[in-house]
């Protein structure tokens, strides 16, 4: 897998790495601390960047920016089920894995969702466990929760409270 240059922008919870080239967006993860930039602000990183304020600030709920990841058919696959649930919804792990057709493939499906690389954009953090549990996420559990609270998600019901 080629390497990808890095650019560095602060969100409201954490910094990103922006990891992009012609082809489209390969990479956003959170970072503890950020680098120098390794990559010039393109006009993709710029929408990236864009898009990213918009949603933080939610004048957005839809993402329109070219992706371009690695990942196996079965993981891209995965991605993009989960890049289908709504702003504000939720769907668990079990759903996702009968929405792909095999409801036994749930540990597969986490997996998948785990290896993620394009969080927020591909909204793994709507993701939850059986019953509505808040269960892994590759931000932070609290990066998670502070996500669905700011797409209006009830967490109260996440949390079975």
């Amino acid at each position: 897998m080629p390497l990808h240059k890095k650019f560095y922008h602060q969100t409201p919870i954490g910094w990103v790495a922006i990891g992009a080239s012609e082809e489209g967006l390969h990479e956003l993860k959170f970072i503890a601390q950020p680098k120098k930039n390794e990559l010039k602000k393109s006009a993709l990183v710029k929408k990236v960047i864009e898009t990213l304020d918009c949603y933080f600030i939610n004048s957005i709920s839809l993402f329109n920016v070219p992706i371009n990841v690695t990942g196996t058919p079965f993981q891209k696959t995965i991605w993009k089920i989960v890049a289908s649930i709504p702003f504000g919804e939720t769907r668990t792990y079990s759903e996702i894995a009968s929405l792909y057709g095999n409801p036994q493939s749930v540990r597969a499906v986490g997996a998948a969702i785990g290896s993620n690389p394009i969080l927020i954009l591909v909204p793994c953090h709507r993701v939850l466990g059986a019953m509505g549990a808040l269960t892994g996420y590759a931000g932070g559990l609290d990066r998670k929760k502070w996500l669905l609270e700011h797409e209006g998600y009830p967490i109260q019901k996440a949390l079975n409270l």
